[in-house]
């Protein structure tokens, strides 16, 4: 299966992320939590001791207010006494409303059944006389004050215990929540950093490969080994064209190379049959000398004109042998010449598929930073969520001293959140480094594949003008080949002339006046053919000169690995020697 560098980078940018957010809303649900009940224990128990507190001020004066009468029988005192029986039915009534507990409910609907019976006792007692009264309210009306109170200390006690116990589960739940939240945001850190490991030399192992084979390739060397990239995404990709690049590179250096000396090889032999040409063409001369001279001693001897005759008939013998080796040279040089240019498109059209692999590689390489510019923003995604983070926990933290003694632990956690939100900071920012070293590492692939380009443009140029070159030799072959012909019409044309000679041995003057007329015919044609040989020797000597420049162009490149303590040269340097 197929992952993408880009699935790879999200994947582990949100596997961080999650256990981040796990990490967050854990301590975010204990915090909640923790603030509930230090709510409830603040607001609602706080609000409830304060009523039975006062509840147990209000049975206190009611007792007091009833003794009070008992001995003055004053009418304020009863008043007083009526009023604190209200009060504790209001305290009663209030604090049914803010009961959490059925047990605590139980206390207060018994203390509202004994505040209603130590009304009606308390009544009953002050319709008898004084001393009845009095004997009465000891044995009736005061027992159950003192239950109330008892059931008032009672209560006042479970309120106390609720509170502890409620501060004790609230400290427990901040110790879990900080264990808790340390402990993901260790894995988290974990995570992190071994991830980053994990995809950074996923990614920057085969970019140095790249980047390495790049910088050969730049210097000319394409004898090293394949590139061993197994990454199965757009590095992997890249490693293969890269390497298919370099071998249809080696592919045509090579080619380049047995071509050049192809052409060299021809351009000499070409020179060799132009001399061969030129000095035949310089015997034809004399010849032609030779039979002007004939032709005046003809007019006075017909024995040496038939001597001459035969000379002339050997020469022209001599002539068309030598213009027959020149034809077929000059046809091979022409076959060599269209061999070569064919060489040249080959090798044009190669060039041309390097030029377009190489822009496929460009474009690769802008994918890869197109992709590192969208991890840049995930990152500051991060480092945003990270510093929110970091803010939520100060204000946690301000609230907490708010609290009080009761917000201490509240504090700790706020402060620990606010710590994980920093080292998660600090992490996506080295991520964020390593991210612009890929990038910098990516650029430098970037420029060196375009500068692999350029010298494959360079190489397209210099074979272009090579190609010019082939054509001008393959026009100037087929000019010597139109003289060629001509030389051989004046050829027979001579031959025809000194069988005339042998017939008409009696006619010498008009014999001698026709050599003459050929004579002249063909030191003329002699003397364009050795201006059409110059022509030749010097298209064959620019040939080899440009034969030579590429040779020095290929020789740039290093198609085998060199063996270990040996300064020999590459296989396109040797193949030039043995030429």
């Amino acid at each position: 299966m197929k992952v993408t560098l880009r699935k790879k980078l999200i994947g582990g940018f949100l596997g961080v992320a999650v256990v981040l957010s796990i990490a967050i809303s854990i301590a975010l649900t204990q915090m909640s939590q923790m603030s509930d009940t230090f709510d409830f224990l603040v607001h609602n128990e706080t609000e409830l001791r304060n009523n039975v507190a006062d509840m147990e001020a209000a049975i206190n004066r009611q007792s007091s207010y009833f003794r009070g009468y008992l001995l003055t029988e004053s009418q304020d005192y009863y008043e007083t006494f009526e009023a604190a029986n209200e009060e504790i039915e209001d305290l009663i009534h209030d604090g049914r409303q803010l009961a959490q507990f059925p047990e605590t409910l139980q206390a207060f609907n018994e203390i509202l059944e004994l505040n209603r019976e130590y009304a009606d006792e308390a009544g009953a007692a002050l319709d008898l006389s004084p001393d009845n009264a009095v004997t009465y309210a000891s044995t009736e009306v005061i027992p159950v004050g003192v239950d109330m109170e008892n059931i008032v200390q009672e209560l006042m006690n479970d309120i106390d215990t609720t509170v502890q116990t409620g501060a004790d589960q609230a400290l427990t739940g901040a110790d879990q929540a900080f264990w808790v939240t340390t402990i993901v945001s260790f894995i988290a850190i974990l995570i992190a950093v071994f991830g980053g490991v994990f995809i950074s030399n996923r990614i920057a192992g085969p970019v140095k490969q790249l980047s390495k084979a790049a910088g050969e390739l730049a210097e000319g060397d394409l004898s090293r080994d394949s590139l061993k990239v197994k990454n199965k995404d757009e590095i992997g990709e890249l490693a293969q064209s890269f390497e298919a690049m370099k071998q249809n590179l080696r592919g045509m250096i090579t080619r380049i190379s047995a071509s050049s000396q192809s052409v060299a090889a021809s351009s000499e032999q070409m020179t060799r049959s132009a001399e061969e040409t030129s000095n035949a063409t310089s015997q034809i001369t004399e010849s032609i000398q030779e039979v002007a001279g004939g032709s005046d001693q003809q007019l006075q001897s017909t024995t040496e004109a038939k001597e001459t005759s035969k000379e002339i008939n050997e020469g022209m013998g001599q002539i068309a042998e030598t213009v027959e080796q020149v034809s077929e040279s000059s046809a091979k040089t022409g076959e060599n010449a269209m061999n070569g240019l064919r060489v040249i498109d080959e090798t044009v059209q190669q060039i041309k598929m390097l030029d377009e692999q190489s822009e496929d590689i460009v474009q690769k390489v802008n994918n890869l930073n197109e992709l590192s510019e969208q991890i840049d923003s995930i990152i500051a995604m991060i480092t945003n969520i990270a510093e929110q983070t970091n803010l939520l926990a100060l204000n946690a933290a301000i609230e907490a001293a708010r609290a009080g003694e009761h917000g201490k632990g509240f504090a700790v956690v706020a402060d620990e959140v606010r710590k994980l939100a920093e080292q998660s900071n600090q992490s996506a920012q080295e991520v964020s480094g390593l991210v612009t070293q890929i990038q910098e590492g990516i650029g430098t692939s970037a420029e060196m594949v375009k500068g692999g380009r350029n010298a494959a443009r360079s190489g397209l140029d210099h074979v272009e003008e090579a190609r010019h070159e082939f054509t001008a030799i393959h026009d100037s072959v087929q000019s010597v080949t139109g003289q060629i012909e001509e030389v051989v019409a004046a050829v027979e044309e001579m031959s025809a002339g000194t069988e005339s000679l042998d017939k008409q041995i009696q006619s010498t003057a008009e014999v001698a006046a026709s050599t003459s007329s050929y004579a002249q015919n063909v030191a003329a044609s002699a003397e364009e053919q050795m201006a059409s040989m110059e022509e030749v020797s010097t298209s064959a000597e620019t040939l080899a000169s440009m034969a030579e420049e590429l040779e020095k162009e290929v020789r740039q490149f290093q198609l085998d690995q060199k063996d270990e303590g040996s300064d020999s040269e590459v296989l396109v340097q040797e193949n030039d020697n043995d030429t």
